[in-house]
């Protein structure tokens, strides 16, 4: 499979999945345990699942020999209140990115809870902080990930709570650059659901994974704004983590629904821009949910009345 990132050599795989490869001021990630996923969350909230294959164990998200993927949950921060966030995007950064954000400050990660059957799932609970200055924390962010033994997904939730003494004013991106079925090349796939669904599908086994949305019934997350599948790098912007780089630039959406039409090295993220303009008030929360899927049967590609796509980006070699 040709790439511009080389895997691991296999003498690091077990060191990589049992240490995680974190930072040095990182905990190693947190398992949530089950089969035939193993979901793992870091301090961060950074996101991988691992499956076995074949050649081993591999992630679903790059880097997919690590039990921290370049995967998870953006705030950023185009026209704040708050003088001291605006322009900034928080995060963390990613082993192929992004890079160059405000990295979120951990305050807390709790031991994995529950069973693993769908009346108790696998469910661990990581919370980090916006905090320009130290010990003042704006923004809280707690992040609860569960898992059903079995699933071919699972879910996310992320409460925002505005801790600070203003309005809030933000847009909640979610991205990943994806590595499905032992292969980070692939093109977009799009459905319209509902619920919708945003990601890639394998180039060569057909099968698909991303981001499916979860609105509505008991759920009190919003819509996402926009949605895209797109290159994890090319020749343009119009690649993940520079969108993600710059979503502070502008109250614009930083996404623009569209979908990758050929296969490259790909990725995808959601965005929620409603709270540019209906701030979260002071001391109130705001959650943010969706699903990760890992496998897709290929047939939801096929369908015409629900799938499309869009002009990609290019490719840099």
């Amino acid at each position: 499979m040709p790439s511009r990132r080389t895997a691991l050599p296999a003498t690091l795989l077990a060191l990589a999945l049992s240490a995680g490869l974190a930072g040095p001021v990182l905990a190693a990630p947190v398992s949530l345990g089950g089969s035939p996923l193993t979901v793992y969350v870091d301090e961060l909230g950074q996101l991988q699942a691992v499956r076995q294959t074949d050649e081993g164990p591999s992630g679903i998200f790059f880097n997919n020999d690590r039990t921290t993927g370049d995967a998870g949950f953006f705030l950023a921060f185009p026209d704040a209140t708050q003088a001291e966030l605006t322009g900034t995007v928080y995060g963390f950064e990613g082993a192929a990115g992004p890079d160059g954000l405000a990295d979120y400050t951990p305050l807390s990660q709790s031991p994995t809870t529950g069973s693993g059957t769908p009346a108790d799932p696998f469910a661990q609970v990581t919370a980090y902080a916006v905090a320009p200055t130290a010990g003042v924390n704006l923004a809280e962010v707690t992040q609860t990930t569960t898992y059903v033994n079995g699933a071919q997904d699972f879910a996310l939730r992320w409460a925002v709570k505005n801790t600070s003494e203003a309005p809030l004013k933000l847009k909640a991106l979610a991205a990943a650059d994806f590595y499905f079925d032992g292969s980070d090349r692939g093109t977009g796939i799009y459905t319209d659901g509902p619920p919708r669904f945003i990601g890639g599908t394998n180039a060569d086994t057909g099968n698909s994974g991303g981001f499916s949305e979860i609105t509505g019934g008991a759920s009190p997350s919003p819509q996402w704004s926009t949605y895209e599948a797109l290159a994890y790098t090319s020749s343009t912007v119009d690649d993940v983590w520079t969108k993600i780089e710059n979503a502070a630039d502008s109250t614009q959406p930083s996404f623009d629904n569209s979908v990758l039409d050929e296969p490259l090295d790909n990725a995808g993220g959601v965005e929620w821009d409603q709270f540019l303009t209906t701030p979260i008030p002071v001391g109130a929360t705001q959650i943010f949910e969706l699903r990760a899927r890992s496998a897709i049967p290929s047939q939801l590609q096929l369908t015409p009345s629900n799938a499309g796509a869009r002009p990609a980006a290019s490719r840099s070699t």
